[in-house]
């Protein structure tokens, strides 16, 4: 999951409860200085002048997102390609071992 700090229209803290109820590998990605159509292709009327950049936000979560297939659809078979660790302007939470309760 990925949410944006300063999510207007899903607040970050909805967020927060949605990974404590994945009960699977979970990971959680708080986008810095983000609103909610940081990543999207036009982020008007949501953009204000100090968010994250458009084009920042788009490479952040392209690493998040392409750490994530390599680990899980390519079922480990890219060499070490898909671990998800933590980059600039973001925090992550993860819990990659997660497994469901009985």
């Amino acid at each position: 999951m990925i949410g944006g700090e300063r999510d207007i229209v899903v607040g970050f803290a909805d967020s927060e409860l949605a990974y404590e109820r994945v009960d699977a590998p979970r990971f959680l990605v708080e986008l810095l200085a983000a609103n909610h159509l940081a990543v999207t292709d036009d982020c008007f009327p949501l953009c204000f002048p100090d968010d994250i950049p458009q084009d920042i936000a788009h490479r952040i979560v392209e690493q998040y997102v392409l750490s994530f297939f390599r680990r899980y659809l390519a079922q480990g078979q890219t060499g070490g390609a898909g671990r998800l660790r933590p980059v600039p302007r973001t925090k992550l939470t993860a819990d990659p071992q997660r497994r469901p309760q009985p």
